[in-house]
């Protein structure tokens, strides 16, 4: 919180008056207040008070986030940057502990496009190549995978939209468009996000491949590669970036099929014979 308060003293103290309440003692988050058993009508008034709060913040830290991303002559390109980025870093621990903020981040009107989930397809297109952002590229990058990731571990609306709008953008591909560098930004978030989807990086959660499978990630990637411009300088880069998740998910689907009792190296343990 401290880099926003530095920066930003009025949505930090906005904030803190939305989500914070005095105790005889000191400061609570007003999300503390739960529903138990025998719970009282005031009670439950203030516990959907905190969900309408946790909302307010969540869409006043989106519209400021809209607001720095727009070009002023007055702010220096780096303090855009790192402005961006500490937005981002309050809007991922937000959906991380309040799960009704997930529901605001994807319904809220967001960038050129309007409509509902416009911030995950501007986060995929603009925030994780950082193509907006001239200072703090790499925090940003950094920021939006963390944002992503938590999406899609979340799982439900968040994870589908997030796969979907990643095919969507893999499959429309235009290199006349996109260098090379905004595939291999694609393809390393989804490597990394795959790689520490479960405590060991050499096994993939079943709910976590059976969505990115499904959602025909292995069909983008392979449809990627055919609208690639092979004669790029950055081509190998972006062909390594891509065939990483590849690898990752065309494994955990062998080792799925794989049938009972057949050990892998033995005949048929590839599931191709």
């Amino acid at each position: 919180m401290s880099p926003v308060m530095a920066r930003d003293p009025q949505l930090f103290f906005r904030a803190v008056k939305n989500t914070c309440k005095l105790e005889k003692g000191g400061i609570a988050l007003a999300s503390s207040v739960v529903d138990a058993p025998g719970a009282t009508a005031t009670t439950r008034s203030a516990r959907r008070a905190s969900v309408s709060n946790a909302n307010q913040v969540m869409s006043a830290l989106l519209h400021k986030l809209e607001e720095k991303l727009q070009p002023h002559d007055d702010q220096p390109e780096n303090d855009k940057g790192f402005r961006v980025a500490n937005l981002l870093q309050l809007i991922t621990e937000m959906v991380a502990s309040f799960p009704v903020c997930s529901l605001t981040l994807l319904r809220q009107p967001f960038g050129p496009d309007r409509d509902s989930g416009a911030f995950v397809r501007f986060a995929l297109h603009e925030l994780l190549p950082a193509t907006a952002i001239v200072g703090a590229e790499a925090s940003v990058t950094q920021r939006t995978r963390a944002l992503l990731g938590v999406l899609c571990a979340r799982g439900g609306e968040g994870r589908r939209r997030v796969v979907s709008e990643l095919c969507a953008m893999l499959c429309d591909y235009q290199n006349i468009y996109r260098p090379p560098s905004f595939l291999t930004a694609l393809g390393n978030w989804i490597f990394l996000f795959l790689s520490t989807s479960s405590p060991s990086r050499a096994s993939l959660s079943m709910d976590m491949a059976k969505a990115f499978v499904d959602g025909g990630v292995m069909k983008a990637l392979m449809c990627a590669m055919r609208r690639a411009d092979m004669t790029h300088p950055g081509v190998a880069e972006m062909a390594s970036s891509l065939l990483k998740p590849l690898e990752v998910l065309v494994r955990h689907s062998i080792e799925t099929n794989r049938p009972p009792g057949n050990p892998a190296g033995a005949p048929g343990a590839s599931g191709l014979e």
